[in-house]
């Protein structure tokens, strides 16, 4: 079977995308060198990628903070016709490269978890949600968007 992919850089339909989507994959280089990936919901803001995290969480606890990691966002499309004619299945995939720190200011986490609570959750929840929950982002260097048709 023949695929085409094709590379997006309008920022819009990278954003559109991401908006959409509520889970990526976080891969990263652990505290004990291990590569281990997560599945984690996430925030996209001003080109970043914010996480937030129960301070318990076996995902926190393993990030080597300072360090760089990738994150992928994958949706699948509906079904379409190839240039062949026949039936295929379009995929887009955005991936970010860059480091990942702490949000240090506990204002800035809860503004920024306050925004991640509308986006899941449709601000159904208070204040007091925000107790026990760490705050990480990628610092983007760079973003990649690629369209499959299979």
């Amino acid at each position: 079977m023949k695929s085409r992919i094709t590379q997006i850089r309008d920022m819009s339909v990278i954003e559109k995308a991401l908006e959409a989507e509520k889970t990526g994959v976080l891969s990263f280089i652990s505290q004990d060198e291990d590569l281990l990936q997560a599945t984690v919901p996430y925030l996209y803001l001003d080109k970043n990628v914010h996480f937030f995290f129960e301070e318990t969480d076996e995902t926190f606890l393993n990030i080597n903070f300072e360090s760089s990691v990738s994150f992928a966002v994958s949706k699948a499309g509906g079904g379409e016709e190839n240039e062949a004619g026949q039936k295929g299945f379009r995929y887009l995939q955005v991936l970010f490269r860059g480091i990942i720190r702490r949000v240090e200011e506990t204002r800035d986490a809860e503004e920024l978890y306050s925004r991640f609570i509308e986006k899941y959750h449709a601000g159904s929840q208070g204040e007091e949600a925000f107790v026990g929950i760490r705050a990480a982002f990628i610092d983007t260097e760079e973003i990649q968007a690629s369209s499959f048709l299979v």
